[in-house]
């Protein structure tokens, strides 16, 4: 799902050439990651030309990327249980990536972040206990300030 820019050789990604192939629906991809609840089950979705409106809310608001080396885009902020957050208030790049399992940002933002979200101080890092999720706040990225 990366970019030219990035890849080895800057060989055209695979979904970008199915894209170009005409093979999807739409130029849009969407990923539910599962959060492995109480039935056990694992698992998660790629969807490729399209969404699965059965794990979202609402409607989805499509942002430009602001650089194609990453899923790069300009983010709002950040609200927590509906309440605006320090977090990015002015306006920040923000990186859509599902390779990782950390939050990037200036120090003093990510540890009120994290402290608002429940995250724990361990050796250095902040760590979320996933058996907490179910009473993890609702947080949301807002795409303008």
């Amino acid at each position: 799902m990366g970019w030219p820019a990035i890849a080895v050789d800057k060989v055209a990604p695979v979904f970008q050439n199915m894209v170009a192939q005409g093979l999807v629906a739409k130029p849009v991809f969407g990923f539910y990651l599962d959060r492995d609840d109480e039935t056990g089950e694992l698992g998660g979705e790629l969807i490729l030309g399209g969404t699965d409106p059965t794990h979202y809310i609402g409607s989805l608001e499509y942002v430009p990327l602001s650089e194609e080396t990453y899923w790069q885009f300009k983010m709002g902020g950040i609200t927590i249980n509906q309440q605006s957050t320090p977090c990015c208030s002015g306006g920040c790049n923000a990186i859509a990536d599902t390779g990782t399992s950390i939050i990037v940002g200036p120090s003093d933002e990510i540890k009120k972040l994290n402290t608002q979200l429940g995250a724990k101080m361990e050796e250095g890092d902040y760590v979320f206990d996933c058996s907490n999720l179910t009473r993890c706040p609702k947080s949301d990225l807002r795409s303008t300030p």
